[in-house]
């Protein structure tokens, strides 16, 4: 593409993001049964400052024992993808063209009430559905080049993408705002992770190929980014 062309689509992608050109992007039909666990509202109001929170913000890779709560996981998962006006559907983080191409998978290891699996999050209706019961933490940290540590924690998050439903819109260009949609996602988890006195670190170093197979994505997904959740030690 031409640096005009690049010029035309940058200057669309800030005019979609401030409408309502929204697409959808859900891969799952909404489940019903044991398998959907319908998530804790968020809270809009912290006890920590924005200002504390980036003054604070650090990667950790030691993690106590103690379970996370699902309050806790409710309000992470908003963070990352979560709803934020209900009549356009935007989301909490921003995405060229209001295209949002990601999806959150997570493994669940130590949640209280949340039996540990693959799961998806669903960002309409603010809930999760059980893809793949199970402990996988270990295979995980293998995928991972031997990060052990990551079986420590208790929520692995996985940001997951269609490539096409940005680049479908923008051309090549798109897989840069793809990219850079990741990292939008990832601080979001950070400093809220850091709000509810939680540690957390992201990870880039693993093998494509063993990650998607571990989660069992469709074709049209791939991993981008992971996170890692888990309590700090005292």
């Amino acid at each position: 593409m031409s640096p005009l062309q690049n010029l035309i689509l940058g200057l669309l992608m800030c005019c979609c993001v401030n409408s309502s050109c929204r697409v959808g992007n859900e891969y799952h039909q909404s489940p019903s049964g044991e398998d959907t666990v319908y998530l804790p509202p968020p809270v809009y109001q912290g006890e920590i400052s924005l200002e504390q929170c980036l003054d604070s913000r650090r990667s950790h890779r030691q993690y106590s024992n103690k379970t996370t709560s699902l309050i806790k996981l409710s309000q992470l998962l908003w963070s990352a993808q979560g709803i934020s006006d209900e009549q356009s559907g935007f989301r909490t983080s921003p995405s060229a063209g209001a295209l949002y191409p990601f999806t959150v998978y997570l493994q669940i290891i130590n949640v209280h009430n949340l039996s540990p699996g693959i799961y998806i999050y669903h960002t309409d209706g603010h809930f999760l559905e059980l893809i793949k019961p199970g402990h996988f933490e270990s295979d995980i940290a293998d995928a991972a080049l031997g990060q052990n540590w990551i079986k420590e924690a208790n929520i692995i998050f996985f940001l997951t993408a269609d490539f096409n439903v940005t680049t479908s819109v923008y051309g090549s260009r798109g897989e840069r705002y793809v990219w850079i949609e990741a990292g939008h996602i990832a601080q979001n988890i950070y400093l809220q992770a850091t709000s509810l006195s939680l540690g957390s670190v992201a990870i880039g170093a693993y093998w494509d190929q063993q990650i998607n197979e571990i989660l069992n994505l469709p074709v049209n997904l791939t991993c981008v980014y992971m996170v890692v959740v888990g309590e700090l030690l005292p």
